[in-house]
């Protein structure tokens, strides 16, 4: 019987749907379930209207994976956090470091269940300020931030929860040294060719995604 895997995240994680990402986890039973405009900051909001814990919950529930791969945060620190800290009048630092604590005990919750493995934020993508029209929401154009502001916020965001995953026994692999450029933003390779698009090109990602996890691998066979 093969080992279980489910891959849990925002739409981010849709990128484990390609076939190359299911070829690699062809030793395993593999399971994707994704919900789009999911964030950290509302996992613990039972009125948010993505429903994402509970989902997830019913999902884990169901499944009963032996592996839980996690790809979360974007949301966040593209917009969510800058937002929040506007409509309640509250600092960045506040919102952020609610989000980390959120995030820390969802994952706390997981490894109650399964053996956890937590992938980095994407780096925001979306130059500065602009319209997007149809696709991006009125909240997200109404966050005036510029793409390096956004992109240090990701960095820090992935710092912290790196250093709770290790701190709690909790295995997190971190692709920022490979998505990152020279310049201090995403690499443009990684900016989707479709313009309104804030997702990594996709099959850049996954190969990405796919090197760093048979470095792990390695690791642990030596």
């Amino acid at each position: 019987m093969k080992p279980k895997v489910l891959v849990i995240g925002d739409s981010h994680a849709q990128v484990f749907n390609l076939r190359s990402l299911k070829y690699f986890f062809g030793n395993y039973d593999y399971l994707v379930e994704w919900v789009g405009g999911a964030t950290v900051s509302g996992l613990e909001n039972p009125n948010s209207h993505t429903k994402t814990l509970a989902k997830l919950q019913r999902r884990i529930k169901n499944y009963k994976p032996d592996f839980i791969i996690c790809l979360f945060g974007e949301v966040d620190c593209g917009f969510v956090i800058w937002h929040r800290a506007k409509r309640h009048g509250e600092s960045i630092k506040r919102m952020f470091n609610q989000a980390v604590e959120r995030y820390g005990r969802f994952l706390l919750e997981l490894k109650n269940k399964s053996f956890v493995i937590v992938l980095s934020t994407p780096l925001p993508t979306l130059a500065d300020y602009r319209d997007f029209p149809g696709k991006y929401d009125n909240s997200r154009n109404d966050i005036k931030v510029s793409q390096r502001k956004r992109t240090s916020l990701t960095l820090f965001f992935n710092r912290k929860i790196q250093e709770f995953c290790e701190c709690h026994g909790i295995k997190y692999i971190s692709l920022d040294k490979e998505c990152l450029g020279d310049n201090g933003l995403v690499k443009e390779e990684l900016i989707n060719n479709q313009e309104t698009d804030y997702h990594y090109f996709r099959r850049l990602y996954a190969k990405i995604i796919i090197d760093k996890f048979m470095e792990v691998f390695n690791e642990q066979r030596n």
